[in-house]
């Protein structure tokens, strides 16, 4: 924890390892995000939907279980092997053949598929099936980027939005907290930051804000805010 007026702590590859060492996973729910739960309430029959820096999210079971095709991807190969050992979801190991950098991780009875990669070289080209999208989850990704990184993985991301079309469904978390008092991650984002990172290239819908007290609680701060949105393509983005 930082102390001070917008102490950012400087995460470096070594603090996610170490996370992941020490089970020390902040960001880690023992069921499907509510809000997910909520959402995908409305997703069309048989949606591809795409989440970056998964980990172990049982947000994938939830989706696969609802006849969803669930795609993600996560640099700590543990958060992966987790994933599929702590749900006994049997699955297949290969080395990717659109991009040999990434190794796949495909379900063996579930629509499930993930990527053991760096997110920051992703391409939709790269991406096994379709690399169209009806719906991205961005939960724990955005916010867990140092505002230094923030261009790479937003430039990512359009690109991935883009290559889908204007029926994508972007929904992301965000959360507002005091900076002063816990370094990151996740870091601030409120709406502010959103429009400066996305609005180029997305109309941005706010959809409901919550306190997050159980975060709140982990960071050990008095108020963590958790807001959604829905991030839809502009006309002049969708095109290009």
């Amino acid at each position: 924890m930082s102390k001070g007026k917008n102490i950012l702590n400087n995460i470096k590859l070594d603090h996610w390892i170490e996370c992941w060492k020490t089970n020390k996973l902040i960001w880690q729910m023992d069921e499907a995000h509510p809000f997910l739960c909520k959402i995908s309430e409305s997703f069309k029959p048989k949606s591809n939907i795409f989440i970056p820096l998964c980990g172990k999210t049982l947000d994938m079971i939830h989706l696969a279980d609802r006849g969803h095709s669930v795609v993600g991807v996560e640099f700590m190969e543990k958060g992966i092997e987790d994933f599929f050992g702590g749900n006994a979801i049997k699955f297949n190991k290969t080395t990717s053949t659109k991009n040999k950098d990434l190794t796949l991780y495909e379900a063996v009875e579930k629509d499930i598929k993930i990527y053991n990669g760096n997110i920051f070289d992703i391409r939709p080209q790269h991406l096994a099936g379709s690399d169209h999208y009806d719906v991205i989850w961005d939960r724990g990704s955005f916010v867990a980027m140092h505002p230094g990184d923030r261009p790479k993985y937003t430039a990512v991301m359009k690109a991935l939005a883009k290559s889908s079309g204007a029926d994508l469904d972007y929904f992301l978390e965000a959360f507002m907290l005091d900076q002063s008092l816990y370094g990151g991650p996740p870091f601030d984002s409120r709406r502010e930051i959103i429009d400066e990172n996305w609005a180029d290239a997305f109309d941005v819908r706010s959809l409901y804000e919550t306190d997050a007290p159980m975060l709140a609680e982990r960071l050990e701060i008095d108020q963590v805010t958790a807001c959604y949105y829905l991030l839809k393509l502009k006309q002049q983005a969708a095109g290009k």
